[in-house]
């Protein structure tokens, strides 16, 4: 039985696969915290809501999750607006991959039911807050 419970599992999985995507490229990527300040360039990540899925019936309790990845550079990255969707882009397609899909957690994780579930949102966030 592994130590880490599913949500865990599943944090570790989305570090471990963006951090050896981006390698030296970023400083970071963590859990997204909402009272502390932002740091660059990195990708912060965490979940907008979750309910409670269909019981399976097995013993296991299922949870829909809606997942997000901010996506910060620096604002003295020249070019930003292209370079910070451009991060995004490439996040999109790392994670659109078959085999990224379920972070190779097929045992815990399953592919959301409704399309599109992938989408980028611009957000302008700013330092401190």
């Amino acid at each position: 039985m592994n130590k880490y419970d599913p949500l865990e599992l599943i944090h570790l999985a989305m570090v471990d696969t963006l951090t050896n995507h981006f390698g030296k490229r970023l400083e970071f990527v963590q859990a997204y915290n909402p009272g502390k300040c932002l740091n660059s360039p990195g990708i912060y990540l965490g979940m907008h809501q979750m309910e409670i899925g269909e019981n399976p019936g097995d013993g296991r309790h299922v949870i829909n999750a809606d997942w997000f990845c901010y996506c910060v550079l620096a604002n003295s990255t020249p070019d930003l607006a292209i370079e910070i969707r451009r991060m995004a882009c490439e996040v999109m397609t790392l994670l659109n991959q078959p085999e990224m899909g379920l972070w190779g957690l097929d045992n815990v994780v399953a592919l959301p039911k409704f399309l599109p579930y992938l989408t980028l949102i611009p957000k302008v966030m700013k330092a401190g807050k």
